[in-house]
Order: structure tokens, then sequence, then C-alpha cells
């Protein structure tokens, strides 16, 4: 499952997107506002592919890996 994140320069997501858009629906993007902001498309991890979209923006947060965003587990704390 993929999903549109906004995120913010510590990786902490600010909002979160499903990407899928059924045929006849408008598509939607989220828009970076704010200096420090940044928007991407992104694989949900496979042990959290069954979660809802508010689990998800509880649960995860962006890392940067091999130069591309990617989601993660939160560290505890």
């Amino acid at each position: 499952m993929r999903v549109q994140v906004l995120y913010d320069t510590e990786g902490n997501l600010i909002a979160l997107s499903g990407t899928a858009v059924e045929e006849g629906q408008p598509a939607h993007q989220l828009l970076a506002t704010d200096v420090g902001q940044e928007v991407a498309e992104v694989e949900v991890p496979p042990g959290y592919a069954g979660s809802t979209l508010p689990d998800i923006f509880n649960q995860l947060r962006v890392e940067i890996q091999a130069g591309q965003p990617t989601l993660v587990a939160r560290k505890p704390g």
C-alpha cells in the first residue's frame, strides 16, 4: 500500500493520504506550504499494510534512507 505523506524536517508526519483513486473520482495532492515541509509518496512497511490511515499516522514517521523518504516505526519516548 502506498500513501502520500506531508512531513517536517524531523520526519514527523503532518498529514497523510491514501493514494488509491477510484475511476471517475478526483485525485488530490498534499501540498507543503511551510518552509521545511516535504511531500512524498511512500510504501507502507509490510507489518503495517493492514493498518488504518490513523494508525499509520500515529505509529510511523519518515526517515531518509539511501536518499529516499521511507516510513519507519516511531522511536519510543
